[in-house]
């Protein structure tokens, strides 16, 4: 990404911190992934073709400030965690997380990709098509969100269920 100026910093969370760039987020790690990292993460990337309007979608490994990051579309809207604390409607919204997340995490799991950290924090209600999408797909791994790890902490499709569960109890409670 040659053009660095464009970048607007809006987040950052305990792994990584997240530019807007034009239609697109940048989220680049606090540690730098090694080349080994880099390269899993861009298989991962190109094992997902096309688009899914459950899963944001990743575009491609950028670098910033001496820094590589996954360069993905930029959803608008609030995060579950946040949109659950404000709504009176929490067994609808966790009916509709449950439908489109399990879509989504079936198109995943067709292609070999697991999420690993399916949370109220990944997950977000965009604005813009009335749906439940899942970000920080194809990021490498080295914490999960601790509420909602599976507890044999397996990485496997199970482990993506196990989280989705933990995040629709959250949603209703």
């Amino acid at each position: 990404m040659a053009d660095d100026k464009r970048l607007e910093f809006i987040a950052q969370g305990r792994q990584a911190a997240v530019y807007r760039h034009g239609t697109y987020v940048l989220k680049v790690p606090w540690v730098c992934m090694s080349s080994l990292e880099a390269q899993a993460v861009q298989k991962l990337i190109d094992r997902l073709p096309g688009k899914h309007p459950n899963v944001v979608r990743t575009v491609r490994l950028a670098t910033v400030q001496h820094k590589t990051g996954v360069l993905m579309q930029h959803i608008r809207g609030p995060t579950l965690a946040a949109l659950a604390h404000t709504s009176t409607r929490r067994a609808d919204i966790s009916g509709r997380v449950c439908c489109d997340i399990l879509h989504g995490l079936g198109y995943m799991h067709t292609h070999g990709v697991l999420h690993l950290d399916v949370s109220p924090g990944n997950v977000l209600y965009c604005v813009d098509t009335g749906r439940f999408v899942l970000i920080d797909v194809a990021l490498h791994r080295t914490e999960c969100t601790p509420s909602c790890m599976s507890p044999d902490r397996v990485h496997c499709e199970q482990s993506d269920t196990w989280s989705l569960g933990c995040t629709l109890l959250y949603a209703l409670t």
